[in-house]
């Protein structure tokens, strides 16, 4: 009799040692699998908008050298033109993109890709952006920058695209195109549900973490709370600078949570992916 109670025992020691060893899967899975596939795609977002805001340099190019009155109306339905099927630009027609905007080569806008009235863009400077001042000397580049909130709130992180535009005298101005964070993130979130929507118990988003930030978008408020703190994310990120994996609970449910970098994005740019596939 003690030995068949010692042997349960034992069994019982080892389902519960398998069961808490269960919930490791999760994050291995982000690591070896969900990593990849995240890099991957901001590398394809990336090469796409590089290659998209080459061409609409190329098409705007011309309206630089117009020194009229109408130059920046012509530009601005040009603009919108270049991200509207059937004859844009593919490259920014499926885009995250929040704006693209045609600047001198003072680096001040010469307008956006909205109508006069919604254009609160034109006049800004942007000459302070590093990609802007490449672009200006006439080579492409991208790099985050930071916009001010008009009505006082954090500043927006974008990732900023600037190709130069030329003619035969050198360039003339740039084109510049702008992703916020928080929709690339929207956009890695969206290929992971696309990509696993057959498993339908499986449960995944994505945030990008930069500057003591979480930029995300449509996210379960919930699954918001149950992610660190900055302060914890911060630490963690000093500790092992290449990123973590971590569990979280939401709601009762196991959670596994990964941190990697994105450095096609920028230093210090974390892709964080959670995910659960509990029944």
């Amino acid at each position: 009799m003690k030995q068949w109670l010692c042997m349960g025992l034992c069994a019982l020691f080892l389902l519960s040692a398998c069961e808490k060893k269960d919930s490791k899967p999760e994050q291995r899975l982000i690591l070896s699998k969900h990593r990849p596939e995240a890099q991957a795609w901001i590398k394809r977002i990336i090469e796409r908008h590089e290659k998209g805001t080459k061409l609409a340099a190329e098409h705007l190019a011309p309206g630089f050298t117009v020194q009229d009155d109408e130059r920046a109306e012509q530009m601005r339905v040009a603009l919108r033109l270049m991200s509207q099927p059937p004859k844009g630009i593919s490259e920014l027609i499926a885009s995250p993109k929040s704006f693209v905007a045609a600047v001198d080569l003072e680096g001040k806008v010469i307008a956006r890709d909205v109508k006069k009235q919604d254009d609160k863009m034109q006049g800004l400077s942007f000459s302070d952006y590093a990609p802007i001042k490449s672009a200006l000397a006439g080579k492409a580049d991208h790099g985050l920058v930071k916009f001010k909130d008009d009505k006082g709130g954090p500043a927006a992180v974008s990732l900023l695209f600037a190709h130069p535009a030329s003619s035969d005298d050198g360039v003339v101005g740039v084109v510049a195109v702008g992703i916020p964070l928080w929709r690339l993130a929207q956009a890695v979130s969206q290929q992971l549900r696309i990509e696993y929507a057959s498993e339908a118990n499986l449960i995944l988003w994505a945030y990008l973490f930069y500057d003591g930030q979480f930029h995300h978008f449509s996210t379960p408020p919930e699954v918001d709370d149950a992610l660190p703190s900055v302060a914890q994310m911060s630490a963690r990120l000093r500790k092992s600078p290449n990123g973590f994996s971590d569990e979280m609970q939401v709601m009762g449910r196991a959670f596994g949570l990964g941190v990697f970098e994105a450095p096609r994005i920028a230093d210090k740019v974390y892709v964080v992916i959670v995910r659960s596939d509990s029944k």
